[in-house]
């Protein structure tokens, strides 16, 4: 098995809580309905005490309720027509509706992935999955610093950047996400980098880049170095204990918050006093990358399709 886990499970787990997900959709709006008939019952009784009843048809309450129960009973009736449809015609065909397909061989491949193509579709849609989580986990806070920006940007008072900014707005939101991805992959990064075995390596080595993946240092770990990422973790959000500290300090008594450089005082005493105790327990691992260009070792690898993806979702 490709995975530790039972990938069949896993996916089985999240229909689950797809349909869970639909059924408290479809109860909220039950919910819903039935506080909007409520409601109306109760004005229109108030209304009748005070002799100001309307007619059903005049009254827009009304009105508006009867027109949601009628679209509700459309969708339902329109709903089970195409699902009894959709069973008579399997049945004809002897198609059965399971979830067998599921521990069926793919056959298929994913880059930088041990997917195999013995590996089952529920594997397949595992690995799917997980690269959506890797893609989002980048994405989204590069979009949030790209999005502020831009937003800055536009406010700015200054004539050219305003613009700019505007232009660039304008620019990418009347062009498909998927086309901006195919020119940033094909049109900047196929075209803009060495091939593999003409990388270029700046600072010695510690990146290398070339049209077919991008490689970075990153941190390798050594002994107790699942104690020192739990110390990383407290030293954290005691950096923000502290900076909250001196937000108050500052709105109480009017004096110099610093919160920015106590938070990260605060997380640099911790981190490091525990780098020293531990013995040393991380150290920087070098990305490598063999003279042909197909081996690479140490480091933190991203391949050409992911940067493409992130960059092109982040940029639209």
């Amino acid at each position: 098995m490709m995975l530790a886990i039972d990938a069949t499970d896993m996916v089985m787990s999240l229909l689950w809580l797809l349909g869970a997900g639909v059924a408290a959709t479809l109860g909220y709006v039950i919910y819903r309905l039935g506080h909007q008939i409520w409601a109306m019952i109760r004005q229109r009784r108030y209304d009748k005490a005070n002799g100001q009843l309307a007619p059903p048809w005049r009254d827009t309450k009304v009105i508006a309720v009867v027109l949601q129960i009628a679209f509700a009973i459309v969708v339902v009736a329109a709903g089970w027509y195409l699902w009894s449809n959709f069973t008579t015609r399997t049945e004809r065909i002897g198609l059965e509706l399971n979830f067998d397909f599921l521990d069926q061989p793919a056959g298929i491949t994913i880059a930088d992935n041990p997917l195999s193509p013995a590996d089952t579709v529920s594997e397949a849609l595992v690995a799917g999955f997980m690269n959506t989580i890797r893609a989002i986990i980048v994405g989204i806070p590069l979009s949030v610093v790209l999005g502020t920006l831009i937003g800055v940007a536009r406010l700015s008072t200054n004539w050219l950047l305003s613009k700019l900014a505007t232009a660039y707005v304008e620019f990418f939101r009347n062009i498909p996400p998927l086309v901006v991805i195919i020119f940033v992959w094909m049109g900047v990064y196929l075209t803009s980098f060495p091939r593999a075995t003409e990388s270029w390596r700046p600072l010695g080595g510690w990146f290398v880049f070339n049209n077919g993946r991008f490689g970075f240092p990153s941190v390798a770990g050594l002994d107790n170095f699942v104690t020192f990422r739990w110390i990383v973790l407290l030293a954290i959000v005691a950096a923000v204990v502290v900076g909250v500290w001196r937000t108050n300090v500052h709105v109480k008594t009017g004096a110099a918050h610093h919160r920015i450089l106590w938070a990260l005082g605060t997380f640099l005493v911790i981190t490091g006093i525990a780098y020293v105790v531990l013995g040393g327990p991380a150290e920087f691992s070098k990305p490598f990358l063999s003279e042909n260009g197909r081996e690479f070792t140490g480091g933190i690898w991203m391949q050409m399709p992911y940067a493409a993806l992130v960059s092109g979702l982040v940029l639209y």
